[in-house]
């Protein structure tokens, strides 16, 4: 049985989230706590920065790529690519991040590009587009992709409400990526739950794939904390 993190609902009260209750095929963690990532079922990058978890277990990966920040999961019908990216480095830093994953796109087929990359645009519900967003739009106008974000803020602390954590896709992904919503009962603070369908064409399972949960390290551990819950252990 997996233990989870106690989410504030509506009236202040907390509950539990495990891995059961989370009603996706696929789930990704930016900023994931550590610990967890290190359970098996789990697939990291290189420095644990986002981590991907598949309760369907009848979906086939073809192959694995792990960098440092990103990681990309090649699968029968769509390639996944997820990726975190510190605020807190240089303006050139978080360019050369930002190409190690973004060259991996296939442009041409069905990808799914997606995590915090705490960067700023109109193009995904901020006020104003900053440095990261204009760096990033590059990438998205080189490779024709899509903005599924529909304005909503995706990452909210205090009275801040920000919209930093972007679900892209190729043309051919976005034919089939649909539903895209932040949940509503997502934490008060931090990074906000978010899901997405992606349509595909299983033989023997014709049920959607349903797409990410972003979570931030220190919600996580904070919320842990706070249950007496040293660590959040899958099945």
């Amino acid at each position: 049985m997996a233990r989870g993190m106690p989410i504030p609902n509506s009236e202040g009260m907390g509950y539990y989230v495990t891995i059961e209750d989370i009603n996706a095929d696929i789930i990704v963690a930016s900023e994931p706590n550590k610990k967890l990532v290190k359970k098996a079922g789990w697939i990291a990058d290189n420095r644990s920065d986002v981590a991907v978890y598949f309760k369907n277990k009848g979906l086939r990966v073809s192959k694995t790529t792990l960098g440092e920040g990103f990681l990309v999961i090649e699968m029968e019908e769509f390639q996944l690519v997820a990726t975190y990216i510190s605020p807190n480095i240089s303006r050139a830093e978080y360019k050369a991040a930002l190409d190690r994953c973004m060259e991996n796109i296939r442009p041409d087929e069905t990808s799914v590009i997606l995590g915090d990359f705490n960067a700023k645009s109109q193009e995904w519900g901020a006020p104003a587009q900053d440095e990261r967003g204009a760096a990033l739009m590059e990438w998205v106008a080189a490779l024709d992709l899509v903005p599924h974000n529909t304005g909503e803020p995706t990452f909210i602390r205090g009275n801040s409400a920000t919209h930093i954590d972007i679900t892209l896709s190729t043309q051919s992904g976005a034919r089939k990526l649909s539903q895209w919503r932040v949940m509503e009962n997502s934490p008060i603070t931090g990074h906000q739950f978010i899901c997405f369908c992606i349509g595909t064409q299983r033989r023997h399972n014709d049920r959607s794939l349903k797409g990410k949960i972003v979570i931030s390290r220190e919600q996580f551990e904070a919320s842990l904390a706070e249950a007496g819950i040293d660590e959040l252990e899958g099945e």
